[in-house]
């Protein structure tokens, strides 16, 4: 492994031979050295020689990396590589002089200079002490230097032992220092702000993304900066509070507003987590800083128009409570002269019977079909304002005792015209079991009025819809049927389609829309004349359990 350390590692597929090669010219050139002049170096001239072999050496793996491209990276390494022999070679003379005064001055620059790149004492202490134990591992191998070879052979060692030591010191320190470059690359193209707090809440690291949220440069926000200088007056206490937990080791979401440097609030949110050292003592903390302001302000716009249509909501229902008071006292007051003269027209009636006065007879019988027809616009009127504007009691409504209280009451009237209903097993659904009555009753009196040649035929079905919390319902018959330019307008007050003539006030199937729509579902149909119609409308398949509403019982029909 150790060409790893003599050359560091490039995505080149040449560098595993080449570090190998570079190692073993390095090997070459001092056993050659060594050999072929055996008795001419001293310990000084061996220094020296020495020094030049590993420059030598340094400049052809600069060569070779050169060559390969990848000098950048390595230049660095090198520099640091050769920089460490020299300090072998120092402490190696130190070691031969007996610590002489010349080479402790040397030794004391070399420590001076190491200190200042590495800006931490402990480094330098580091490589010191481990270099003193590697020469005094080469002094008890080789005890008694008998010749310029052996000296030679020495420092041969000394350099090899500091390759393996230093070399993968530097590989390491270099490892981290790219992971960091790497990490911090990484953190830079964000688009959430990060920002990191010490232990006492100080600002000790910041991206760019957050830098453009606040308006600060990096450097303004490093210098002791307090997260709550960026915080309103009014929301530091609460802040404050948040900061301590934080320092208790806990983390969490937080929406806080911050304050520009241009003085503009903005919100953000913000995802803190704890930081701690090797013995779990927390340091600070880390957080992601996203700005919400956009969705803050849609927010508070939501909330306004939310109130705004509460307050027009309550209007309505107040204008709704007026319009149906109105309407009663308005049909009260219409039908109580309306009843004195139906009643005084049966009176004059009776009385023209005993006279036997033919000739008032027709006139009086208009005026009692006219008011009993203006008895009855004036109730359907009332019922159709009371559908829209009532206040629904909803609850759990069970649909079969529903269809079975609506064919009780219209039972005269289906068996009269030789009806046949069939039904299936319907469901529960939770709806105003008033209006459900009325609905159903007015389509079933609906199908029979508008019945056909045949013997009348009505069905009810019901299915879930596929997709939708919903139930599906029909009601078909097999009638007179409705042209389809008239869809739209056969659910419109006072119209009946292409059945002006028939009986009736043009309300029922309006009436049956209003209580639908009352219940958020949809109401529509399908038909073809001379054959039949189809109603459909739809209902909520949610119940009040599951609306998580309190469930009201229906009350039993007997």
């Amino acid at each position: 492994m150790l060409w790893k350390i003599i050359v560091p590692q490039s995505q080149t597929a040449y560098n595993l031979q080449s570090g190998r090669m570079l190692l073993l010219m390095f090997v070459l050139i001092v056993l050659i050295l060594g050999l072929t002049h055996p008795l001419s170096y001293t310990p000084n001239a061996t220094s020296s020689l020495l020094q030049l072999v590993t420059v030598i050496y340094a400049l052809t793996v600069f060569i070779f990396s050169y060559s390969f491209g990848f000098v950048k990276r390595n230049l660095y390494y090198f520099v640091i590589l050769v920089f460490y022999m020299m300090a072998a070679d120092f402490l190696y003379q130190l070691y031969l002089s007996n610590f002489s005064l010349s080479f402790r001055g040397s030794f004391l620059i070399f420590s001076v200079v190491t200190a200042w790149y590495f800006k931490k004492k402990k480094e330098v202490l580091v490589y010191i002490i481990s270099l003193m134990l590697l020469l005094f591992v080469v002094f008890l191998i080789t005890s008694q230097p008998q010749n310029g070879t052996n000296y030679l052979l020495r420092y041969a060692a000394v350099m090899v032992f500091t390759f393996f030591f230093v070399g993968n010191r530097i590989s390491t320190i270099q490892h981290l220092v790219d992971q960091d470059l790497h990490y911090k690359g990484l953190i830079e193209r964000l688009n959430d702000g990060i920002l990191q707090l010490d232990h006492q809440g100080h600002i000790t690291l910041v991206n760019d993304t957050f830098c453009k949220l606040s308006g600060y440069r990096e450097q303004e926000l490093m210098r002791s900066f307090h997260l709550l200088n960026l915080i309103p007056e009014e929301d530091r206490e609460r802040i404050s509070i948040q900061l301590e937990n934080w320092q208790k080791g806990g983390g969490g979401r937080c929406e806080m507003r911050l304050i520009r440097k241009n003085g503009e609030m903005i919100w953000v949110n913000v995802s803190a987590s704890p930081n701690y050292d090797n013995q779990g003592k927390y340091i600070g903390t880390t957080s992601i800083i996203t700005d919400i302001t956009d969705r803050k302000v849609a927010e508070e716009e939501l909330k306004q128009y939310s109130f705004e249509l509460a307050q027009s909501n309550r209007e309505l229902e107040q204008k709704n409570q007026e319009l149906e008071r109105f309407a009663q006292i308005a049909s009260n007051d219409l039908k109580a002269p309306l009843q004195a003269v139906i009643k005084s027209v049966g009176m004059i009636q009776t009385h023209c019977a005993r006279l036997e006065y033919d000739l008032a007879r027709p006139y009086l019988a208009k005026v009692s079909e006219g008011c009993q027809h203006l008895n009855d616009l004036i109730d359907a009127l009332l019922l159709y304002s009371i559908s829209g504007s009532r206040q629904m009691n909803k609850q759990a409504v069970n649909l079969n005792a529903i269809l079975r209280e609506v064919t009780q009451s219209l039972d005269v009237y289906i068996k009269a015209n030789n009806v046949q209903l069939t039904y299936p097993q319907l469901p529960e659904v939770h709806a105003d079991r008033v209006q459900l009555i009325r609905l159903f009753r007015n389509l079933i009196e609906n199908a029979i009025k508008f019945r056909g040649p045949n013997r009348p035929f009505i069905e009810i079905n019901c299915s879930k819809h596929p997709k939708k919390e919903e139930y599906i319902f029909s009601v078909s018959d097999n009638g007179v049927g409705i042209s389809q330019e008239f869809y739209e307008e056969i659910f419109q007050i006072f119209q009946q389609g292409d059945q002006q003539d028939a009986p009736g006030l043009g309300l029922g199937l309006a009436v049956c829309k209003k209580i639908v729509q009352n219940h958020g579902g949809r109401m529509w149909l399908k038909s073809t004349s001379g054959q039949g119609t189809t109603f459909y409308f739809t209902l909520s398949s949610i119940l009040p359990e599951e609306a998580g509403l309190p469930a009201v019982k229906e009350p039993q029909v007997s």
